[in-house]
């Protein structure tokens, strides 16, 4: 267990180490951005659904990693937007310098020539840097709708940001579908989330008590 008293603050990177089931200890970790602001707008824009009456819609261009997500080699099609985000990155084939490394080019026909994906090796562990808040967990969300498209962006491969409900007519139904197969790895990010809000809950509770969450830990 991590000593945190007063003087020290768990940063974000540290909460995802926590929260996303990596090893507890303080180190040096590299970490990636992950623009939950953005892909949320995504969302939104795509999915008239998932907006409410009060619902401010900005237009952004397309996110670049989307469009390379969406056209990932063959290689890759059963990896997730979050792992893509964190465990690959955009290389040419001879900038890519180990006989170690594992390189995906990019589908043919897609303007990206000799570019592809490199594939991070499993033992360097990457810390997701959430920037614009954190994505929903069921019992925060009041719109279950729109956490079961968050789960389903994030966490179920796709190929067209169009076809997340992968041929159902709800993102319930996709949902209910993508729980039935989704690994234990994928289920316990997706339960980390959930603890990062009970964590928050709880710490805003002490403070309102006089208390700090940190003296616990």
């Amino acid at each position: 267990m991590i000593a945190i008293t007063h003087q020290n603050e768990i940063h974000t990177e540290m909460k995802a180490i926590m929260l996303m089931g990596s090893d507890n200890y303080l180190s040096s970790h590299p970490s990636k951005v992950v623009n939950w602001y953005m892909l949320r707008s995504t969302l939104l824009s795509n999915y008239e659904e998932l907006r409410s009456v009060d619902t401010q819609l900005l237009r952004f261009p397309e996110m670049a990693v989307l469009r390379d997500y969406s056209i990932r080699g063959h290689e890759l099609e059963g990896i997730n937007l979050f792992d893509f985000i964190l465990n690959t990155y955009e290389a040419g084939r001879n900038k890519s310098n180990s006989t170690n490394t594992v390189f995906v080019h990019y589908l043919p026909g897609t303007g990206k020539g000799t570019k592809g994906r490199v594939v991070r090796p499993s033992r360097q562990e990457i810390v997701p840097e959430m920037l614009g808040g954190w994505p929903p967990a069921l019992d925060s969300c009041e719109d279950r709708e729109m956490y079961e498209a968050s789960m389903l962006l994030l966490f179920n491969p796709w190929q067209n940001l169009k076809e997340l409900k992968n041929g159902h007519n709800s993102f319930g139904k996709a949902f209910a579908e993508f729980e039935g197969i989704m690994s234990s790895e994928v289920r316990e990010k997706i339960d980390h989330i959930q603890s990062y809000y009970e964590c928050e809950g709880g710490n805003q509770e002490r403070i309102i008590d006089g208390n700090s969450f940190y003296d616990e830990l």
